[in-house]
């Protein structure tokens, strides 16, 4: 799982998961992660969860502990795939970070 992690040109530190997203990545996840962690507090972290397939307890544990340590600032989800939205979903930590809009789901054929 490659975790990229960067400062954009608007100042926003962006994190970016791909793949499976596990207990094989907390290591690189954290590391990755430094620069949100060091960042100043005004500095917005930018998550994109856009091409994660999988998603286990661990990973839950690694965004939980990048939103306690960043806190009071927020974590923009830029993109969340429909595995990561629906494991967040099913755990009730939606409401933890700032997600844009999803569409709804059509019922019709």
């Amino acid at each position: 799982m490659p975790t990229l992690c960067h400062l954009s040109s608007q100042g926003q530190v962006c994190l970016a998961v791909r793949g499976e997203f596990t207990y094989t990545c907390e290591a690189h996840f954290h590391e990755a992660a430094y620069l949100a962690y060091d960042a100043p507090a005004h500095t917005p972290v930018v998550l994109d969860l856009g091409e994660v397939v999988y998603m286990d307890t661990a990973a839950i544990g690694q965004l939980l502990i990048l939103r306690e340590r960043i806190h009071p600032r927020p974590i923009v989800l830029a993109r969340c795939s429909d595995t990561a939205h629906a494991v967040l979903d099913i755990l009730h930590l939606t409401n933890l970070f700032v997600t844009p809009a999803r569409p709804a789901l059509s019922l019709e054929h």
